[in-house]
């Protein structure tokens, strides 16, 4: 149908678009309120990266045949879901730090 056959995209109405606002929103209420914005964007970052593994992580790692690796990282650059992904684990790597720095 297309040049690539994993993705297609809505640029900026995509649902990418959508999730970096709601992250932002998250980030900006960790920055304000720390006590309750740190759960909130540890759930957030959580339910981010279940859906990046569920949606690439898992798919490109174990299932993805050689075409449709091709087609993905052409799509994709290869950086942009790379610097995606170390942000969010590190993020979420942070957001623990903090937590359990803050405990003791």
């Amino acid at each position: 149908m297309g040049k690539f056959d994993l993705v297609e995209s809505l640029g900026i109405l995509s649902v990418d678009t959508v999730w970096c606002i709601i992250f932002v929103v998250c980030s900006i209420l960790f920055l304000l309120k720390e006590k309750q914005g740190k759960y909130i964007l540890s759930i957030f970052l959580i339910d981010w990266a279940i859906i990046q593994y569920t949606s690439h992580w898992n798919y490109t790692i174990f299932g993805a045949t050689e075409r449709k690796l091709k087609g993905y990282n052409e799509y994709f650059a290869n950086t942009y879901n790379i610097i995606l992904h170390i942000l969010i684990i590190s993020l979420l790597i942070l957001i623990m730090v903090i937590y359990f720095k803050k405990e003791t």
